[in-house]
């Protein structure tokens, strides 16, 4: 288990580490990393040894560097190589006719890489831009593009920065693999694995689609002491909607893999289709509507805002914070006077990338947040305002308000919330979530400004 203390930033720049074939034991040679960088690794490898004399490793780690020998050393027999695309072009000259097995994969965004793609199967590299959905829709544009362009046996795009895993025998088992308790061996195994790599924070997971297996599934593994919290939440989150109305609409909780170093939850998998925005708008609301009757129940106002975190204030720009302030102040009277408030399971991060459409209708996962109570409509809320601060267009207040507004009085009329003032909820929404999103601030001066 990697210690609550690492770097998340380090975590996160090596979370491809999942994929090398490095088993106990082993000598491994770090070629083109800082000290703090030779650090993280030995912690995040303890069971290998980290050696400063490559040429008695049998494994080399190898970051940003070119190639300097001419000859392999005879010990080597393993090699990981990340680097720009000059870089991994010059280890690939290196290697050819070398080694047994040689897999190649691509990063993406190269500036800040998101997605471990396979190349070599223009199927398979189409497979694994499917778990990149970024907020942005340019963004979105330019991957199905890259999926388009893979389809015709061009992957040049997909190789601004790469990974090399090669091997002097054949293919061998990523240490993630064995931790997660995959199977590995026969007709059923995967042949390659694609990795989401999530964000740089403390509770950071990657996410691994395995391919070419015979059953759908997908893993999302944790190391740090908050990663492995949020699985076990997960897992506990999936295990009651197994049990509810909604349990065609999220993942099947396959297995829990437990080492002590790594937690793996085990999930369905359902390739997504392409839908209209409408549509899945449409189904988006279908289904919040069923989740609000898990667990319906009401609440004093007085209560819930005893819970509420304080934002911090550095964050906010004065005209952000006196807004907080004044909205808060009115909660606090409404509260006085007895309020009440509706709250229902939540789903804590419904924003579209993480819903799909499939072959088997809409499909939510992410589930590591959820609340078995929270206000109701705050999902609803996210769903329109999530996007809108990834892009953070302040001449588009009045427009991402005015849809949020809209999507939960259509919320209110379908899931029968009687007595659930839109408006109010929303602010109550945007002040509990201020102290996530500082960006809602320019929000909150919005709507406090029409009061």
């Amino acid at each position: 288990m990697i210690d609550a203390a690492v770097d998340p930033v380090l975590d996160y720049r090596y979370a491809w580490r999942w994929l090398l074939p490095i088993t106990d034991g082993q000598i491994v040679a770090l070629i083109g990393f800082s000290d703090e960088e030779r650090a993280f690794w030995r912690q995040s490898l303890p069971e290998a040894i980290i050696s400063d004399d490559p040429a008695t490793a049998p494994v080399w780690l190898v970051q940003d560097t070119l190639p300097r020998h001419r000859l392999l050393p005879d010990t080597l027999q393993t090699l990981g190589v990340i680097g720009s695309r000059p870089v991994m072009a010059a280890w690939r000259a290196w290697l050819a006719g070398r080694f047994a097995t040689v897999q190649d994969y691509g990063l993406l965004p190269t500036g800040r890489p998101r997605v471990v793609i396979p190349l070599g199967a223009p199927a398979a590299a189409r497979q694994s831009l499917a778990l990149h959905r970024p907020g942005r829709r340019l963004a979105r544009l330019a991957v199905w593009g890259a999926g388009q362009l893979t389809r015709l046996g061009w992957d040049a795009p997909l190789r601004g920065r790469g990974l090399c895993i090669a091997m002097r025998t054949g293919p061998a088992i990523p240490q993630g693999a064995r931790a997660a308790g995959l199977v590995v061996d026969g007709p059923a195994a995967p042949t390659a694995y694609a990795l989401c790599l999530g964000n740089p924070e403390s509770n950071r997971k990657t996410v691994v689609l395995p391919l070419g297996g015979s059953e759908p599934v997908i893993l999302k593994a944790g190391e740090t002491p908050a990663a492995r919290a949020a699985l076990r939440r997960e897992a506990s989150v999936l295990q009651a909607l197994s049990q509810s109305t909604l349990a065609g609409q999220a993942p099947r909780l396959l297995k829990v893999s437990d080492t002590g170093r790594q937690l793996t939850l085990h999930q369905e998998y359902r390739p997504r289709l392409a839908m209209r925005e409408g549509r899945l708008e449409t189904a988006a609301l279908g289904f919040l509507a069923g989740l609000s009757r898990l667990g319906r129940e009401s609440r004093p106002l007085a209560a819930v805002l005893k819970t509420l975190p304080e934002p911090a204030q550095a964050a906010l720009s004065p005209s952000a914070g006196a807004a907080y302030a004044r909205v808060r102040a009115a909660l606090a009277m409404q509260a006085a006077a007895g309020a009440m408030i509706v709250g229902h399971r939540s789903h804590g991060d419904f924003a579209p990338w993480n819903c799909a459409w499939t072959a088997q209708g809409f499909f939510v996962y992410d589930w590591e947040v959820s609340q078995a109570w929270d206000m109701a409509l705050g999902d609803a809320f996210y769903y329109v305002i999530g996007p809108f601060l990834l892009v953070r267009n302040s001449a588009k207040v009045e427009q991402a308000h005015r849809r949020a507004i809209a999507l939960g009085r259509r919320l209110v009329a379908q899931a029968g919330l009687a007595g659930v003032e839109v408006e109010g909820y929303f602010l109550l929404w945007a002040v509990k979530s201020l102290a996530v999103y500082p960006e809602l601030g320019q929000v909150l001066e919005y709507v406090a400004g029409l009061s």
